[in-house]
């Protein structure tokens, strides 16, 4: 009698056994289970879905990371504030400047007709000056033109940060014969005498 209860207990098991096994494409037996909403099987485990979109949501957290990281990345970075800024004025615009540790550079374009004669420059914040003396009427800058000006200076600071102060005389397009600055200046009007002030900023090279 203990023989056949013990062979009917070992055939029972074996059931139990085979009937909660299925077999894979190799032959062996792997356990099936299932997973209950809000969970998903993904291999032989479950992760939660709380959304129902066949996702973990663990996942998708990952991804979101990732997403946002990549916006965090600025495509343009912003350079180091090493760029001199210099603006115009009504006779001048101011398209370039760079500041070394012995001078401050600019480039000037001339943007009213007639000529325009610079006399005198002075950076008052440094402080820095330069004059040009006398300077003969065609040596002074037409309409459109560009020169650059360089202005030695004793820096006693890391940067700059001051108005330009441009001594000029403007002689009007209409005191030239035929309105034109390569003839005879006529003095049908008077030259013009006057300061316009440029504002530049940048670290010293």
């Amino acid at each position: 009698m203990k023989i056949k209860w013990l062979l009917l207990s070992a055939f029972i098991l074996a059931t139990i056994l085979v009937s909660g096994c299925q077999q894979t494409p190799t032959g062996s037996a792997v356990m099936e289970f299932v997973c209950n909403k809000p969970y998903i099987q993904v291999g032989s485990e479950c992760c939660l879905d709380k959304n129902g979109d066949k996702v973990c949501d663990k996942d998708e957290q990952t991804d979101i990371k990732e997403t946002e990281a990549k916006k965090s990345i600025n495509p343009n970075p912003v350079q180091a504030l090493t760029v001199e800024y210099c603006t115009g004025t009504y006779y001048f615009d101011c398209p370039w400047s760079y500041i070394t540790k012995d001078e401050v550079q600019f480039k000037l374009r001339a943007t009213r007709s007639g000529i325009a004669i610079i006399k005198r420059i002075e950076i008052p914040n440094v402080p820095c000056t330069k004059e040009f003396g006398n300077i003969p009427l065609e040596k002074g800058m037409k309409y459109d033109e560009i020169r650059q000006f360089n202005v030695t200076c004793n820096f006693k600071k890391n940067s700059v940060d001051s108005d330009v102060k441009l001594y000029i005389t403007q002689y009007p397009i209409e005191g030239f014969k035929e309105g034109d600055t390569s003839k005879e200046w006529m003095g049908y009007k008077e030259p013009i005498e006057m300061v316009t002030i440029l504002y530049i900023s940048g670290m010293v090279r």
